[in-house]
């Protein structure tokens, strides 16, 4: 409700888009920023809202829950710098935030950032504003809750970032790419999650907006084979039974599969699934970037012609409902910490790092019971030109 009243907020979006394309990014971002601290204050001053806060104010800092909570809650919400991911702190052992309400301001911070993911906020929060191309097996009214979205749209989306910037061999990847600069990797490195993370975000609802978290492809053969995909990830996940129905969406499914299939196809391939991001110039990057320029771009292996593309979540998605593709295998996400190792021969750019990697790309596949028994390496000749889609989406 508090979306759909929005047209104070929807003003200010029409404002920080023109900041966006007059005065660059950083202006942008604090002006966001601003409207951000803001409505969340507001919302906070809403119900359910308070009832939330005023429950979850540990008894050591207020005494006087009633006069004390205003104060509080609007201290947390400013302890989150601009640059700081929202739920850090707030949702672990020792929450200071009820979950809900860290939910909400969490999809409010990334998930509003335009006119465009406003509208596919609210509309993905409407109740009967069900995907209109594709039926869904199943489709709860208030599936959409704080635990959902924290499961299937938070988790796989901070995973997926750190596949891409965890560790010493992500970093490698980064600076030699000129992704983010090596000597001001500490002050550009949280710039640049944040980045992933907006479109990330932007992204993961859209996927739910167009396609619903449980949809039905036109073949049949699809739909047997993806939802015995969604079944298997579900008994991996939650130990259900084999012959449980219902228990996880496919598009639920896919997401939680995401990470690490992105996480195993990143360091052989990384020049390609970044291959629209910007080059760093030492703590900025150059002033015509745009949000649109962090978009992932995902391998794709043509069942077909065993041809490898890279392209973006939407389209990924539509081939697999289309059966061109298979879902990503699905294997608990993990890092590993790496000791360091000594500096490799590799492309010291980005331009020498696709050309060295345009004729031969390694994709790995994980075990599941879709995918093979044994862990495969496939080696696709791709063209020089940058990678394209094989479907006609």
């Amino acid at each position: 409700e508090y979306l759909q009243n929005g047209q104070e907020f929807t003003r200010r979006l029409f404002r920080a888009e023109y900041l966006t394309e007059t005065w660059g990014y950083k202006v942008y971002k604090e002006a966001h920023h601003a409207f951000y601290l803001a409505d969340a204050k507001k919302l906070s001053r809403q119900e359910p809202c308070i009832t939330w806060i005023k429950g979850a104010i540990p008894s050591r800092i207020s005494q006087d829950v009633d006069k004390e909570w205003e104060q509080w809650i609007d201290k947390e919400i400013e302890s989150k710098g601009p640059h700081t991911d929202i739920l850090k702190g707030w949702n672990g052992p020792k929450k200071k935030m009820p979950l809900q309400l860290s939910t909400a301001l969490w999809l409010m911070k990334y998930g509003i950032q335009c006119n465009h993911s406003f509208s596919t906020l609210v509309g993905l929060f409407s109740n009967d504003n069900l995907p209109k191309k594709y039926k869904q097996r199943y489709w709860h009214l208030e599936y959409l809750t704080g635990w959902w979205v924290n499961e299937y749209v938070v988790n796989p989306i901070s995973q997926i970032i750190a596949a891409l910037t965890h560790g010493e061999e992500e970093k490698k990847i980064l600076t030699e790419n000129m992704w983010v600069d090596n000597n001001k990797y500490g002050d550009l490195i949280a710039q640049f999650r944040e980045m992933v993370r907006i479109v990330l975000v932007l992204d993961v609802l859209e996927i739910y907006r167009n396609f619903g978290p449980d949809p039905k492809p036109e073949q049949e053969r699809v739909q047997t084979k993806l939802w015995e995909y969604a079944r298997q990830v579900a008994r991996a996940v939650k130990g259900v039974n084999e012959e449980s129905d219902d228990t996880m969406g496919v598009m639920e499914a896919m997401l939680l599969s995401l990470p690490m299939y992105i996480k195993k196809a990143f360091g052989d391939n990384a020049s390609f699934m970044l291959l629209n991001f910007p080059e760093s110039m030492s703590d900025k990057w150059k002033s015509d970037a745009k949000l649109d320029d962090f978009r992932i771009q995902v391998p794709m292996l043509d069942l077909a012609t065993q041809a490898v593309s890279f392209d973006c979540f939407k389209v990924y998605f539509r081939a697999v409902l289309s059966g061109t593709v298979d879902p990503p295998p699905y294997e608990e996400f993990h890092m590993e910490n790496k000791p360091k190792r000594s500096p490799r021969k590799n492309a010291k750019s980005k331009q020498e790092a696709i050309k060295q990697e345009a004729g031969n790309v390694v994709l790995k596949s994980v075990n599941t019971q879709i995918a093979t028994e044994k862990e495969t390496t496939t080696k696709t000749v791709i063209q020089e030109a940058a990678p394209t889609s094989f479907t006609n989406a």
